[in-house]
């Protein structure tokens, strides 16, 4: 009877050394969850680009970092319902320290600003709000 219980402890130690000692530089940037602040990849100039909610990237070959802080006021048709018309969301980012506003809705200017010398244009929001899709350039 006592070997039954040593073989499943061995196991679970076994189990926890492993998943403990994995190295930082083996796991995927956020640890697998989401890009938490300052990590994950540069954004690049003109290249539309799926930043995750609550993440802070860099614009690629400069200090400036935009940063997306909420998704407020939407409206938006859900999956599966049958709507008058699409809705809106308004997606909250900070670009260079300055706070900029973009509507999903073709309907609600504006889709895009321009902060820091840069513009940013909102391409799409995912249906919960979690992932926005952006295209960063030059001002």
């Amino acid at each position: 009877m006592r070997n039954h219980r040593i073989g499943p402890a061995l196991a679970v130690v076994a189990l926890c050394a492993v998943a403990c000692g994995t190295p930082a530089a083996e796991m995927p940037p956020g640890g697998g969850g989401s890009t938490p602040t300052g990590s994950g990849p540069a954004i690049e100039l003109g290249k539309q680009f799926e930043m995750a909610a609550h993440s802070d990237l860099p614009i690629s070959g400069s200090d400036v970092h935009v940063t997306f802080d909420s998704v407020s006021d939407d409206s938006r048709c859900k999956p599966g319902q049958h709507c008058v018309w699409e809705g809106d969301a308004t997606v909250n980012l900070t670009v260079g320290g300055k706070a900029v506003a973009l509507h999903t809705s073709k309907r609600v200017k504006p889709h895009d600003a321009t902060a820091s010398g840069y513009r940013v244009q909102l391409v799409a929001l995912s249906a919960d709000g979690g992932e926005a899709t952006i295209v960063v350039s030059k001002a």
